[in-house]
């Protein structure tokens, strides 16, 4: 496991503006090949917006939060059978993750402090080297990564795309 900093919070609550959950959604290019994980997901509604535009996707939100897991998981509460099987809420600290991430995710979108993208950067590196994985940022850039485009909000806020360099196609069903 990465050296990674157990329990401590990576983040405010402070939601992604739709206009931003827009902009990271069209940079992911997701598919339903893809499986969409959300680092500090609060109230679980980036899954939930990229859930419903993609049929097939798999989303997890990870919240070190219990209120905003339990919101989140309400909010889900609410939604179709369907959405319902596709999304998860795990009510943890991202690093107790670590294993499931790099395992399961194609896709990671986060919106933390600098502090704590520093925290997670073993992490994100790890899911960075598996083919056709994206990270998208929103607001802040990974420390000494390079992203491969930026992406602007209405209210010209950055959102950060960074790619693999493993592009592998996906075979068709």
């Amino acid at each position: 496991m990465a050296s990674v900093e157990k329990g401590v919070s990576l983040a405010p609550f402070n939601p992604t503006t739709d206009t931003g959950q827009q902009v990271a959604l069209k940079l992911f290019h997701l598919t339903c090949y893809d499986s969409l994980f959300d680092l500090g997901c609060g109230d679980g509604r980036l899954l939930l917006k990229a859930a419903k535009s993609v049929d097939g996707l798999l989303c997890t939100g990870i919240e070190y939060n219990d209120d905003f897991a339990n919101r989140a998981k309400q909010n889900i509460e609410n939604e179709s059978d369907d959405l319902k099987s596709r999304i998860r809420i795990i009510s943890q600290d991202v690093a107790r993750c670590e294993h499931l991430i790099t395992l399961e995710a194609t896709a990671v979108f986060l919106y933390l402090l600098p502090e704590g993208l520093i925290i997670i950067k073993p992490i994100l590196e790890k899911v960075r080297k598996k083919p056709n994985s994206r990270i998208v940022s929103y607001l802040f850039s990974i420390p000494e990564w390079e992203p491969d485009e930026i992406g602007r909000s209405k209210a010209n806020l950055p959102v950060f795309l960074y790619r693999s360099k493993h592009v592998v196609n996906p075979d068709p069903i």
